[in-house]
């Protein structure tokens, strides 16, 4: 009985309990029939929905955290080209617009910034002796020239070096310019315009065994000095060969020998040889062109240390009339000679303007004057000096 009574009582419970949950659901929606399973299922959709917005919401963050800076580095990356390619061709645009060429600047060769952009030169290729393709000396060098800017030489710890000598320079941005090849077509170009016949001729150019007649006669003197310039101590000039130079050369001999000059460290031999009354100038001039070859036969050569044996040598000439000197500028060269025995031939182009102040030189007789100064400053040696010939455009040789 209990037990029945209990049961019945449960059932008017639950009923009770759904009539409630019916009426809070009339409250809840007044218009609709919903029943409880139906809200339940109203729940869940709601879940799901929550759930798929929440599932978005982290997707688009992922997104979001993966692309946008992959299209920030994208963006830069594509900035960095653009700067990196224009700041290319403004590079070669400058590079393109660099220029070097060789001038003449009163008579005398001046190395000249042709181009329209500063330029700087960093590396300097020196004619060590045997022309510009072997034993070339190399040199680092910070010379900066603006537009229009030109240099008499190439200066790098105490020496200079004049265009005669320097085969190529290169600047900073890459640029190689050959600068002795320039010197010589521009000198060669000044002695076509001033000898229409022709560069060399009887009346302009004599080889040493040509000038017998003028060292019979007196016309040739050699002097000399040792580590100073006065050129001081006479010698007998000598048309002869020096072993194993294999042509005759005008040298010099003292106490019946060809004189040898033994040169040690940071000594130097000043020699310099005189012809008197060789030159005939017909008629007003602007400059001579003088052509000449040095020959430098050296034996017992060696070094003291680990340097390089290195002579210095360089050459001017002078033309001379009563008191009117008119002077080359310097050639200079640095010679690296083999150990033991080795010998320079240098072709030497000097330009002598005839003009001081306003004045030009007038016709009439005149000398010539080669300076020939060896430095050596590597090194010990002994040395020959001769010269194979000469050639002077412009003026006439009296033979």
């Amino acid at each position: 009985m209990n037990l029945a009574a209990r049961y019945i009582g449960d059932r008017e419970e639950d009923k009770r309990r759904s009539c409630m949950r019916r009426k809070m659901m009339k409250n809840i929606y007044p218009d609709k029939n919903i029943t409880w399973i139906d809200m339940k299922i109203k729940k869940q959709g709601i879940r799901k929905a929550v759930a798929g917005i929440l599932a978005f919401i982290i997707g688009i963050s992922i997104v979001i955290v993966t692309i946008v800076p992959l299209l920030i580095y994208l963006n830069t990356s594509s900035g960095e080209a653009m700067r990196a390619f224009n700041s290319l061709s403004e590079y070669q645009k400058q590079r393109s617009s660099e220029s070097i060429d060789i001038v003449l600047v009163g008579g005398t060769p001046y190395i000249k910034n042709t181009g329209s952009t500063p330029l700087t030169i960093v590396l300097t290729v020196i004619d060590s002796g045997n022309g510009c393709g072997d034993r070339t000396s190399m040199l680092k060098t910070n010379i900066t020239m603006k537009p229009g800017d030109a240099i008499l030489s190439i200066n790098a710890t105490s020496n200079s070096y004049v265009p005669a000598v320097t085969c190529y320079v290169m600047t900073a941005r890459g640029n190689v310019f050959p600068v002795k090849e320039k010197y010589d077509a521009i000198l060669s170009q000044l002695a076509l315009s001033t000898n229409t016949t022709g560069i060399i001729s009887p009346d302009n150019t004599i080889f040493a065994q040509d000038m017998i007649s003028w060292n019979q006669s007196g016309k040739i003197r050699i002097n000399y000095s040792i580590n100073s310039y006065n050129c001081n101590n006479n010698a007998i000039p000598i048309i002869t060969y020096i072993q194993p130079y294999p042509r005759q050369v005008l040298t010099l001999k003292e106490n019946n020998q060809l004189k040898m000059f033994g040169l040690n460290n940071n000594n130097n031999v000043f020699i310099c040889f005189k012809f008197n009354d060789v030159l005939n100038l017909t008629q007003q001039g602007y400059a001579v062109l003088a052509l000449l070859r040095l020959v430098v036969v050296g034996s017992d050569i060696k070094t003291n240390d680990s340097f390089i044996i290195r002579l210095d040598i360089s050459v001017n000439g002078s033309i001379i009339r009563s008191s009117n000197y008119y002077n080359s500028s310097p050639n200079f060269i640095s010679w690296l000679p083999k150990t033991g025995s080795d010998y320079l031939v240098w072709d030497v182009i000097m330009l002598i303007p005839l003009k001081q102040g306003g004045n030009m030189a007038s016709p009439g007789v005149y000398s010539l004057e080669i300076d020939v100064i060896l430095d050596q400053i590597n090194g010990n040696g002994s040395y020959y000096v001769g010269i194979e010939y000469l050639s002077i455009q412009g003026m006439k040789l009296i033979v």
